[in-house]
């Protein structure tokens, strides 16, 4: 059994649909999803929710929403709290799945798993993180029996990163960074490809090659941002996401490679 997790609000209930339909539509082998922060679904497949969440952990300045987040983003900080699962697949519900998602379950990871963000050298230096890279909250593989094993204090943590003397602008996806750091395992970019944002100006030659190769045939799609599949035509893989939710658009079909962007009707 594969555990996947979301967290969302009410408005988020329709991307959400669409991602775990898209997990489906790929994967062949059972697949449970638990939702943090609403209590129903109305969908198919095995849900467990996990409607009013303990945020006693953090500071109630981060619980307001900032830039085009919701507080729910914090949700993703209480994985190792609400999950008993030994591990579990975090994906934000703006991700399109494109490839059977066992692979990614399979992958090794001591603590947790992600990919480098699409600006991962300015918010390294941003945020002033000691680990190779910065990820992207994304997508995430949790290795929850270790982080319980390892990481007892976990919720201190939290608290401790929250009231520490840190530079938290993306807040819950910079906790992350800060307190995983070092013990982050690096995934290949095709699980989370960034759909609609631009890229880090310090990349270097391999850091274009990885993200040109990610894009020609992404396992995971995500459309960082303001702009989502649902209400935009334009965006590389929008044909992906109406496959999920049974909708049919004449857009035309955007795949990159390399820095040009070639487009096929």
């Amino acid at each position: 059994m594969i555990h996947i997790v979301f967290n969302i609000d009410e408005k988020y209930k329709e991307l959400m649909k669409a991602t775990a339909k898209s997990v489906l539509l790929h994967t062949k082998e059972d697949v449970t999803f638990h939702v943090i922060g609403v209590d129903s679904i109305d969908m198919d497949g095995n849900f467990k929710f996990y409607p009013n969440p303990d945020l006693s952990c953090f500071n109630k300045e981060n619980l307001k929403d900032y830039f085009y987040f919701s507080k729910a983003a914090m949700y993703r900080l209480l994985i190792p709290v609400l999950i008993k699962e030994d591990r579990a697949i975090y994906l934000d519900c703006d991700t399109i799945v494109r490839h059977d998602i066992r692979e990614l379950w399979e992958s090794e990871v001591d603590l947790i798993g992600g990919c480098k963000d699409p600006q991962f050298n300015f918010r390294k230096k941003h945020t002033n993180t000691k680990g190779l890279y910065y990820i992207n909250s994304g997508v995430l593989l949790f290795n929850l029996k270790n982080i319980r094993k390892q990481m007892p204090d976990y919720v201190e943590r939290l608290i401790q990163i929250q009231n520490g003397n840190y530079n938290l602008e993306l807040i819950d996806q910079d906790i992350i960074n800060h307190l995983f750091d070092e013990k982050i395992t690096y995934l290949p970019l095709k699980w989370n490809v960034c759909a609609n944002l631009c890229d880090d100006e310090f990349y270097t030659k391999a850091d274009y090659k990885e993200r040109d190769n990610s894009r020609l045939d992404p396992a995971i799609v995500h459309y960082m941002g303001e702009r989502k599949p649902d209400k935009y035509d334009d965006l590389p893989y929008a044909e992906e996401f109406d496959k999920a939710i049974g909708r049919y658009r004449a857009i035309p079909k955007i795949v990159y490679c390399g820095k040009f962007t070639i487009v096929r009707r």
